[in-house]
Parts: C-alpha cells; structure tokens; sequence
C-alpha cells in the first residue's frame, strides 16, 4: 500500500521530468531558430553590402551620359 508521501514523491518526479521534457524541447527549437534566423540576417546584410558597393560602377567618374 503507498502512502500518501510516497504519492506525493512519486507527482513531483512526474512534474519535474515533464518539465525538464519541455525545457528541452523549447530548447531545442530556439536554437534552430536562432541559427536560421542568424543565417537568414547574415545573408541579407551581405546582398545589401554588395549591392551598395557594385552600384554606380558602370560609368567612370566625372563622365556624362550620351543620349
């Protein structure tokens, strides 16, 4: 026959590994998300970069347009 301490022992080891589960899994998730979303605003920030510098190249300095 259990006791009601060992009830009591028994809900709280119960609580406790499903909140260490969910930690993990929130864990988990987070850091995925935190690699993507780094990826994605790295590879942003360098299209931008590259773009503001190749831009206004095609013509020398100081030289007009002939139309």
């Amino acid at each position: 026959m259990k006791t009601s301490y060992s009830h009591d022992i028994h809900f709280f080891l119960n609580r406790l590994r499903v909140y260490y589960e969910i930690y993990e899994l929130i864990h988990t998730l987070s850091g995925r998300l935190f690699e993507m979303g780094l990826a994605l605003i790295l590879g942003i920030s360098v299209a931008f970069l590259a773009a503001i510098f190749s831009a206004g190249y095609n013509d020398k300095p100081g030289k007009t347009k002939n139309n």
